[in-house]
C-alpha cells in the first residue's frame, strides 16, 4: 500500500509530464527545457530537478506514460458486440478517443516520438520499441481470434497486426492534418470504414 507521500509524488510526476507534452506541442524538442516545463506546470526549476535529472529523463518517461496512457484507453470496457469486428471498432474508437480528449499526449507519441539516430543517442530506443510492441501484443492476439473464427484468412497474425496498426496510424495522422478543416473526421463512419479497408485486403467474404 503507498504512502499519501508516494501518491503526491506520483501525481506530480504526472502533472509534470502533462505540462511537458503541452510545451512539447508548442516548441518541439528544442523548445522541451527544464525552465519550459517548470513553468507550464507552475513549479520551480529545482522542484523538477527532484522528479527528473534533466529535460531528456522526462521525455523518456513521457513517451512511456503515453504509451501507457493509450494501452489504459483502449483496456476499457468495450460498448460493441463482441465479435471481431466489434472487437476491431473498439480499439480504433479508443485510438480516436485518446486522440481528441488528450491532444497533448497524442502529439507527443505520433508527431514528436524520435526515430532513428535520436532515439539510440537518447537512449529512448527501448521505450519507443516497447510502446509499439505492446499495442502489435495487443493487436495480434485479436487477429489470432479473427483467424480462428474464420473471420480472416489464414495467415500470420502479427502480419495482420502491422498492417493494421499501419493503417490506424495513417488515418490518425490523416485526422491530425485535416482536423482544423472543419471536418470531423473521427465519427462512427470514418471507423467503419477504417476496419472496411483493413477487411476488404484480409477478410474472407464472411468477414466482410
Amino acid at each position: 500500500m503507498t504512502s499519501r507521500k508516494e501518491r503526491q509524488a506520483a501525481h506530480n510526476r504526472k502533472m509534470i509530464l502533462e505540462a511537458a507534452a503541452r510545451v512539447l506541442v508548442r516548441g518541439g524538442l528544442e523548445g522541451l527545457t527544464i525552465e519550459a516545463i517548470a513553468t507550464e506546470a507552475d513549479y520551480s526549476p529545482a522542484a523538477l530537478y527532484k522528479y527528473f535529472k534533466n529535460k531528456m529523463a522526462i521525455f523518456h518517461e513521457l513517451l512511456a506514460y503515453v504509451g501507457e496512457c493509450l494501452m489504459e484507453e483502449i483496456g476499457r470496457p468495450s460498448v460493441r458486440p463482441p465479435t471481431f469486428r466489434g472487437d476491431l471498432l473498439h480499439i480504433l474508437e479508443s485510438a480516436f478517443r485518446f486522440a481528441t480528449e488528450r491532444s497533448a499526449l497524442f502529439e507527443a507519441l505520433l508527431i514528436h516520438a524520435p526515430r532513428g539516430e535520436l532515439v539510440r543517442e537518447g537512449g529512448l530506443h527501448r521505450t519507443v520499441v516497447q510502446m509499439d510492441l505492446s499495442f502489435i501484443e495487443h493487436l495480434e492476439k485479436l487477429m489470432q481470434r479473427g483467424i480462428e473464427a474464420g473471420e480472416l484468412r489464414p495467415g500470420s497474425a502479427l502480419d495482420y497486426a502491422w498492417a493494421m496498426r499501419g493503417l490506424l496510424q495513417a488515418f490518425l495522422m490523416r485526422w491530425h492534418c485535416t482536423s482544423g478543416d472543419g471536418r470531423s473526421f473521427a465519427g462512427a463512419r470514418d471507423h467503419e470504414a477504417l476496419v472496411d479497408l483493413f477487411l476488404n485486403g484480409a477478410g474472407t467474404p464472411q468477414a466482410r
